[in-house]
Parts: structure tokens; sequence; C-alpha cells
């Protein structure tokens, strides 16, 4: 069964299907972003503090969640081959997952917390976004089972609703209301997020239980299918670790920005919320293209495949165009967003955090591009290749050489993100050159 309407990889199908994951992706994205954005005016000691901790943070967090969201290409496979009967399977192994998650999450909170992180301000944010961990492994697996199917119109309705609730907490909670509710600063910003994600989760279960999908798609069988539970592990840890090692590697990047000076730090913190604002279009489309090229393996059409990276390149032109067009031509007003009249002004100028920022979006460009093949590599299970490729690519190609050069040389903030940018072209050359290779199309992850 046809996931839209349209010709299957065209333009038209990917942006039915990216547009709304695109709003899933900002979901939590644009949490973060919310957040960056408040603390800003909260205090830049805030901002820095969120943008070292909360990396961490999403390394475990993220990890699991990857693994989680796996099920979508069993769902879009599932989907694919006509067996509608086994949609629900693999969404209930992972939810079992992510209930056993929190024997990582929890004390992981609780005992890592004080030696990962420094200072009171990185500790409260990195130990309330840990402890609820396991609600956003169980969001990946329940997104799965509408996105493997093409059905995102509700999830995008839930995630708007979500950010809404997000943004009133966030204004809230970090800033107080004299008189009624105490300003929680980071604190704050931590509960909100986590509110949100909780709410999603609610509202996403009450759907994926509903009578339609019990009856058609037998998502009331709750049952732990161990052979199928362990061959969704096995196909996605290594891109969980891979994605953990990664956000660690960066994780240490910013520790080395705070070591350097807080012009190095500050500036990264800015280019790290420039990343996370247009992180989705990437991440939609990819995982656009996990559930297109899933059904499309599904149905061993594998001529197709290769349309949809042509396709996710299309969208990719003008989102990155137009976003350097905005910051040539108002990076003050963008930079302006971090600054308020309480907070000094760090001693660089406005060139230095401009060409930073242009680095990180060329930097970004090629994220998204990586993704793009991530998403048809995942949908064929071929991952263990973006283990072996990735897991040491940013120790190898930033952290290592950032470390050296800031010892000996104690290099700019602008060198540190022209190496940045230098790894994401390296990176996605190396999956271009594996796609190309074509060993995906060898790989079925259903019987």
């Amino acid at each position: 069964m046809a996931l839209t309407k349209y010709p299957s990889g065209s333009l038209k199908e990917l942006m039915a299907i990216s547009f709304p994951l695109m709003l899933n992706s900002l979901s939590w994205l644009f949490m973060i972003l919310v957040d960056r954005l408040f603390l800003a005016r909260y205090s830049l000691a805030a901002l820095n503090a969120a943008a070292v901790a909360g990396m961490l943070a999403y390394a475990f967090t993220l990890a699991p969640y990857v693994i989680t969201s796996m099920s979508e290409a069993f769902v879009a496979q599932y989907f694919g081959a006509k067996r509608y009967a086994y949609l629900g399977r693999p969404i209930w192994q992972m939810l079992w997952f992510s209930l056993l998650s929190s024997l990582l999450f929890f004390p992981l909170a609780i005992f890592g917390t004080p030696l990962l992180t420094q200072g009171a301000l990185e500790s409260t944010y990195f130990s309330y976004l840990l402890y609820f961990g396991p609600f956003v492994a169980a969001g990946g697996a329940l997104c799965s089972f509408f996105i493997g199917q093409g059905k995102i119109l509700l999830v995008t309705v839930i995630i708007v609703s979500a950010n809404i609730i997000n943004m009133i907490l966030d204004y809230v909670l970090i800033f107080g209301i004299e008189g009624f509710i105490p300003s929680m600063g980071i604190k704050g910003a931590a509960i909100a997020t986590n509110v949100g994600e909780v709410l999603q989760i609610v509202i996403l279960l009450g759907v994926f239980l509903n009578k339609t999908n019990r009856e058609r798609f037998f998502t009331h069988r709750i049952r732990l299918h161990f052979p199928l539970f362990l061959r969704i592990i096995r196909v996605a840890a290594p891109l969980a670790v891979f994605t953990m090692m990664e956000l660690i590697g960066w994780s240490t990047f910013y520790k080395l920005m705070r070591n350097a000076s807080i012009v190095h730090i500050t500036i990264s913190s800015i280019c790290q919320t420039l990343i996370f604002g247009l992180w989705f279009v990437g991440e939609g489309v990819g995982k656009a293209a996990t559930a297109i090229c899933g059904n499309l393996i599904g149905e061993k059409n594998h001529e197709m495949v290769p349309k949809v990276i042509k396709t996710g390149l299309k969208i990719f032109a003008p989102f990155f165009v137009l976003s350097l067009i905005g910051l040539l031509l108002f990076p003050q007003s963008f930079v302006a967003l971090f600054f308020s009249a309480e907070n000094m002004m760090i001693p660089t100028t406005l060139e230095n955090i401009t060409f930073c920022l242009i680095l990180s979006l060329i930097y970004i460009f090629f994220a998204w591009v990586r993704l793009l093949f991530n998403g048809v590599l995942t949908a064929a299970g071929d991952t263990r290749f973006l283990l072996y490729t990735g897991a040491f690519s940013v120790w190898c190609f930033v952290v290592i050489p950032i470390y050296f050069l800031l010892n000996h040389f104690n290099i700019s903030v602008e060198t540190a993100w022209m190496i940045g940018a230098v790894y994401g072209l390296i990176l996605t050359l190396i999956y271009s050159y594996r796609f190309k290779k074509g060993y995906w199309k060898k790989v079925l992850l259903i019987d």
C-alpha cells in the first residue's frame, strides 16, 4: 500500500511525509530552542551551562530514543508487505524497552551527575533531563507507529499543542511570577521541557490504543515477543552507540570551549542554538526517507531508492540558501536574541559571531545530507556501518585535533568551528560512498 497519493520517491511524496516529520522533530528541538533563548535572557551562565550539560544529557537520552525509533523501519516494512496485524508488535517491544531504560537513567542521574558535570547549573539541568529519559524513548516508539504508515497529521497537532504549553511553562518557570511562582532559572527550563514531553506521550498512547488501531493493527497485544525485541535492538544498537559516541564527542567539544574562555563557550552556545533550530530539516527528511525506502525495500523496489536521495537534496537546497541569506542580511537581529540589557556583552565583535554562525550553518547542511543517507541505510538495516564509521569520527576529526590545537596554539573559536565544518563534509562523503556501494540492497529486516 502506498504511503501517499503521490508517485513513490517524488518531491511531493517526500515533502508530504517530511513536513509533518519536521514538525515532529521540531517538537523537542523547539523546546530546546525556547529554553536557550529564555535562558540567554535570564543569564549567560545559565545559557552556557545548558549548552554543555544539555549536550551530554542528549547523548544518553537519544541513544535509547534511537533504538525505539528503529521500530519505524519495522512498521514501514510490515506496512509495505501488507502484514497489518504485525504493526503493533514492534511498538510494544520498544515500549517495554523504554520502561527498562529507567534502570539506566535513574542511577545515571543520581550517581553520574556529580562525576560528569561542573557546577550547580550544569548538575541541575543534566539530572532533570535524565530523570525523564524513559519518556523520550517511549515517544520514539509511539511516533514510529504513525510515521511508518505515513500518518503524521495527528502527531503534528499533538506536537504543536505540547510546544505551546512548553513555551508558556518555560517563561513562567524560568522567570517566575512575582508573589506566586518563584524564579527557577535553568531548573524551570528542564521541568517545562519534561512536562511537554510527557504530555505528548499520554496523548499518543491513547490514540495508539484506540478501537480502530486495536482492531486493525492489534495494538492491544502487549506481550513481549523476545525474538523481535532482540532483533530490533540488534539492528538499532550500532546506530544508538554511534549517536551516543558522537554526542559525547560534541559534549566534550563544548567542555573544551568552556575551559578555553567565556568568548569560546558563549559563541559556541549561540552556534549550538542555531544548529538545534535547523536540525529538524534533516531529521524530518531522514525519517521520511526511512519510511519511504522501508516500504520500497519491503516491496523489493530497490531501483526507486536513489530517487529519494535526489529528492531530499532538492528540499535541502532552498532551506540552506534562505538560512544563509537571512544570516548575512540580519546577523545583528539573531545575535541580539541572546543578550538582554542586564547581560554584559562578551568581549568580541559581531563579525566573529557571524563568521562562526556561517561555519555552523555549513556544518548543518552537511549534517542534513548525512541524515538523508542515514535514513536510507537505516531503512535497510545497514546500521553496523554507521557504528563503525561514525562512532569515532567526531573524536578523530574534531575533539582530538581541537584539544591539541587549544593546548599548544590556543586557537580561536573561529578555527574550532572551521574544523567542525570540515568534519561534516568528511562524514557526508563517507556515507555517500557507502550508499553507492549498494550493500543496503542485500538486507531485509522482516522475515
